[in-house]
């Protein structure tokens, strides 16, 4: 457990975990780089 909040990952039909990020989370993401 980390401290990325809005932060998700699936994983598709063949074996990929996917990475889901928020909306909020993103712009926070980019904004704070």
């Amino acid at each position: 457990d980390g401290s990325m909040e809005g932060l998700a990952f699936i994983k598709d039909p063949d074996g990929y975990w996917i990475e889901i990020l928020s909306s909020t989370g993103l712009r926070d993401l980019i904004l704070n780089r």
